[in-house]
């Protein structure tokens, strides 16, 4: 049988629309999801924003019965953010897997959203405060297929030189480039659009410098000239509707012949 959810209302967030959703009888490691509709043509950010924007945040200190909450980000797009830079987010609507641990049999859920609302003229932050014990939301079959697709839309963790036609294949540091560059190698499908997004303790950025077959070359650049010493970046690649997502420890890049 499979697992049925419930939802709280939509709340009204700055003129977005807002809903938890949760396992109507969650045991052990589960997944819930807050759902996010945005007004036509609007968009809000990523964990890792861009050039701008505010990046979207939860706090799930008040619920009870429940342990390890934590929120997913679905794979992003790269917007425009209408003061020339490069934004990273979603288009109009986004769900956001929940996971956590139920601890008894009614967890109660509480959460809250702090997220920007960007159109073409302003950019605003939203809030959304919301709170959802099991088996006491709406229930609504179609709610479980809300679920699966943002548990699918997020990356799934995958090593360096992983098996797949998705994968980030090789990294290279070039010393004698000026400033230092960092090549990201990647496999991706024929056809596809691949875009590759960079987190670290440091701003980074990329962009696509090469496309043969199934091979695709991206650029890393950061925000500082010289190469950063240590540490580690998170690389997601995106292809349509896959995403793989790989931690690169910088000390083991190894450097160009």
């Amino acid at each position: 049988m499979a697992q049925g959810f419930t939802a709280t209302p939509w709340q009204d967030a700055g003129g977005a629309r807002v809903r938890l959703i949760i396992p109507d009888a969650p045991k052990g490691a589960t997944t819930g999801a807050i759902e996010v509709v945005l007004p036509a043509g609007a968009k809000t950010y990523w964990r890792t924003p861009g050039d701008t924007g505010v990046p979207t945040m939860a706090d799930f200190s008040g619920s009870t019965g429940a342990v390890d909450v934590a929120l997913q980000f679905p794979a992003p797009v790269a917007f425009d953010d209408g003061v020339g830079g490069v934004a990273y987010g979603y288009l109009e609507r986004v769900t956001f897997p929940v996971t956590f641990r139920a601890e008894t049999a009614a967890p109660l859920l509480a959460v809250d959203l702090a997220f920007g609302i960007c159109t073409k003229s302003l950019c605003l932050p939203a809030q959304a405060k919301l709170t959802l014990a099991a088996a006491t939301g709406q229930a609504d079959s179609a709610l479980t297929n809300v679920v699966r697709v943002a548990r699918d839309a997020v990356p799934r963790a995958l090593p360096l030189a992983g098996q797949g036609p998705l994968a980030i294949t090789e990294t290279t540091w070039n010393d004698t480039a000026k400033p230092p560059k960092l090549t990201v190698r990647t496999r991706v499908p024929a056809g596809l659009e691949p875009s590759l997004f960079a987190e670290g303790d440091t701003a980074v950025s990329s962009r696509l410098i090469a496309r043969t077959g199934d091979t695709a070359e991206f650029a890393l650049s950061f925000d500082r000239p010289d190469r950063p010493r240590g540490g580690s970046i998170l690389l997601t690649l995106v292809a349509g509707r896959e995403a793989v997502e790989t931690k690169l420890d910088l000390d083991g890049v190894k450097k160009a012949p």
